[in-house]
């Protein structure tokens, strides 16, 4: 396939690095000094200043804390000159290292891009990123000749300021240990092994049916066909079919428990061309595409030989104990679905474990009552979308079924799940955490082109560090919280002023605390954005509902674009940041 790529991307990123004006269209000259008013949010400002002024010479900053409070701002040329006017006479002036650098972030920028979507079209799952404090784009790659392959048949030699590491190196022709074929066994398998992997849990039983080799779970009887990872090698061993690693090791013999880590796929035509051959129409989905074995399986294979089913759960879903969600999210193995009945209530959905939210198709809120029946005490209301855990049950009473639950916020007590017009609380198509202080998080599963889905963030977390938030010459503008509601793993936690759609409150280093205009209008909107392309572009979503919510939970809808949901903080600064946001994608129904 011969695309832009062709040997004509060689002279393109070439005259990109002479004249790199034609990287990011012009824009108005900006005036940042009303947005340089407040120390911590101010580099945050001038980069986005900088970015849209000077894409020729800007090439991006970053913040350091030791031995003192400063900004760095790397320029290709010009750097004091072009940076004065931004920075004078505001809180910046005087905390700013100018650097030099030889490639514009407009030039990085653009060259990722090209390189992603080279990656896209020659169906590889490589993936480039740009390192701004070294200047350059890096490339992870998980099979070099395939790579040099590919810049090969594109006729594409590599600017300078593109580096290739290689994070993965599969074994090159035969292994060095014995691999008995296996007869009439169809084993799908990558081409190249994946950068990033999907992280839900697969747990079930390993079953050869029709040639085809299936995860067995309670909630897929018909099972997940496994799409393999390269060095993966099924062998025979007597009457016994095993999987066998890089190493020669067995890491997993059918018949028996599994637990693999990796995601749900669809079978797209991109996906189809990762592949090193393609999937026969006997090996019908659901796909799993794996990342890794985690191991056996927990489960115990039942006396009689059946499959132990077992429902997969991602592996990033937080649980917690009853009281205040101030505390780290771990991962659980969720328990065995016990099926309950109860007069008059349709069979039950949930497990003890579960995060769950409120139904949005009957988009009415669920009272919380101090004892599983409808004459006990109202304790308070969960709002359509808000998110719960099951913490105990279920319980029956009134022809309904009981769960007892903690939300976010801290209100617990029980709830019914639903009757026979539908359910009132639902577990989401998928769920997982966002800490901020990481680059960008990832669901478990692929959002189908054209499909449409809701997408529920909540959380709280802060862009400044903790003692910003009580240092004597600080400002505090609206009622900040005492700490996030999911707290960010091994970082210090303090008060906490923004959601995922609004800033509520923060700090200002001002002297005058009672400016009824602290916060400018337009810097009330959060810095939470998600990507559907898989990550080639980021957007700040709007809510269904665009106004500021107590619970800090937002919906939004989206239409899928074939790729999985990736979600980051719209900020250059990742240092200064603590607190996560807890994602829940469900489809829409049509």
């Amino acid at each position: 396939m011969k695309s832009r790529f062709h040997s004509s991307l060689a002279f393109g990123i070439f005259l990109l690095a002479l004249c790199c004006s034609a990287c990011t269209p012009p824009a108005p000259t900006p005036t940042p000094l009303a947005n340089l008013d407040d120390l911590q949010t101010a580099p945050g400002h001038l980069n986005v200043a900088l970015q849209a002024a000077e894409p020729d010479t800007f090439a991006g900053l970053w913040i350091e804390h030791e031995p003192e409070f400063r900004v760095i701002v790397l320029f290709t040329a010009d750097g004091e000159k072009t940076l004065q006017p931004y920075i004078a006479g505001t809180l910046l002036e005087g905390k700013v290292e100018v650097r030099q650098a030889k490639y514009s972030l407009a030039q990085l920028t653009s060259t990722e891009h090209e390189i992603n979507q080279l990656m896209r079209e020659q169906a590889l799952p490589f993936s480039a990123s740009v390192e701004i404090q070294e200047n350059r784009v890096v490339v992870y790659i998980t099979d070099q000749a395939l790579w040099e392959n590919a810049l090969r048949e594109n006729g594409l030699a590599l600017p300078d300021y593109v580096v290739g590491e290689v994070i993965y190196e599969p074994l090159q022709g035969q292994p060095d240990f014995p691999v008995t074929p296996v007869g009439g066994l169809f084993f799908p398998q990558l081409r190249a092994r994946s950068v990033v992997f999907m992280t839900a849990l697969l747990e079930g039983q390993l079953v050869l049916e029709d040639g085809c080799l299936r995860v067995v779970t309670g909630f897929a009887p018909q099972g997940s066909l496994i799409i393999w990872q390269p060095d993966y090698f099924p062998s025979q061993k007597g009457d016994q079919i095993e999987i066998l690693d890089r190493n020669g090791l067995s890491v997993a013999r059918v018949g028996e428990s599994i637990a693999l880590g990796g995601g749900e796929i669809q079978l797209s035509d991109d996906t189809t061309r990762q592949l090193r051959e393609s999937i026969p129409a006997a090996c019908a989905g659901p796909y799993f595409l794996m990342g890794e074995i985690v191991g056996q399986s927990k489960l115990t294979p039942a006396a009689t030989g059946t499959p132990a089913l077992q429902r997969a759960t991602p592996t990033l879903w937080p649980t917690s104990t009853p009281g205040p969600a101030t505390s780290v999210p771990t991962a659980s193995a969720t328990p065995t679905r016990t099926v309950v009945t109860c007069t008059g209530a349709p069979d039950t959905l949930l497990n003890v474990g579960d995060w769950v939210h409120v139904s949005l198709e009957q988009p009415i809120s669920n009272r919380i009552r101090s004892t599983p029946n409808i004459n006990s005490e109202m304790l308070g209301k969960i709002q359509p979308g808000e998110m719960v855990q099951v913490l105990d049950g279920p319980e029956c009473a009134d022809g309904y079924v009981w769960w007892f639950v903690h939300s976010l916020s801290g209100l617990q007590g029980w709830t019914a799940e639903g009757d026979s017009t539908g359910d009132w609380i639902v577990r989401p198509l998928d769920g997982f955490l966002y800490d901020t202080t990481d680059e960008s998080s990832t669901s478990t599963i692929i959002l189908e082109q054209e499909e449409k889905y809701r997408i529920i963030l909540a959380g709280t977390y802060s862009l400044w560090i903790p003692s910003q938030w009580t240092d004597p010459g600080v400002c505090i503008w609206g009622k900040s919280d005492p700490s996030p509601m999911i707290l960010s793993r091994g970082k210090p936690n303090g008060r906490v002023g923004l959601d995922p759609f609004v800033v509520y409150a923060r700090p200002f280093y001002r002297n005058d605390c009672q400016d009824p205009n602290l916060v400018p209008a337009e810097e009330r909107i959060s810095r939470i954005a998600i990507s559907l392309d898989g990550g080639v572009d980021y957007s700040i979503p709007r809510p269904v509902e665009a106004v500021y919510r107590t619970n800090h939970t937002y919906v939004y809808t989206v239409t899928g674009e074939g790729y999985p949901l990736k979600i980051r903080l719209d900020d250059p600064v990742l240092n200064d940041n603590y607190g996560q946001i807890f994602v829940m994608i469900e489809r829409i129904k049509q």
